[in-house]
């Protein structure tokens, strides 16, 4: 089973403020493997990631779209899961592959729903103006 562990980041590589036309570029989190869970694979297309806001839904199955990477200090370098291991994953290009863009003060969830086990739901609300860097916890 998959466990958020820490905050949800929303990320802007362009204009920033409250704005039109400011966007979510690319949202990150961490998640770990419960204690005594079985490996999960977070290979893109083997784990799928849905993003669904009130305009939308966007199903991620490919490397373009998302990334998933150990960052622990241990384990190894293949996609499984392990027991111990924190993987980041990273939705990428959110500006390419939605329409219309996040924005400001929009409320949006994502599911990450792996091969087995159950279903990780993440629900968020952007805030009202949008920095580099946004803890959206």
């Amino acid at each position: 089973t998959l466990e958020l562990k820490g905050s949800v980041i929303a990320k802007v590589s362009g204009a920033t403020g409250a704005g039109t036309g400011v966007a979510v570029t690319t949202i990150l989190f961490h998640v770990s493997n419960a204690a005594a869970g079985e490996a999960i694979d977070l290979t893109p297309g083997n784990t799928i990631i849905k993003y669904s806001d009130k305009n939308q839904t966007v199903n991620m199955t490919s490397d373009t779209q998302f990334s998933s990477t150990n960052i622990a200090n241990f384990g190894d370098s293949d996609k499984l899961l392990e027991t111990g291991e924190v993987f980041e994953i990273i939705l990428l290009d959110l500006v390419g592959q939605m329409d219309p863009d996040l924005g400001v003060s929009n409320e949006f969830s994502i599911e990450v729903i792996p091969p087995r086990g159950a279903v990780l739901f993440i629900g968020r609300r952007t805030p009202v103006s949008l920095e580099k860097s946004n803890n959206l916890d």
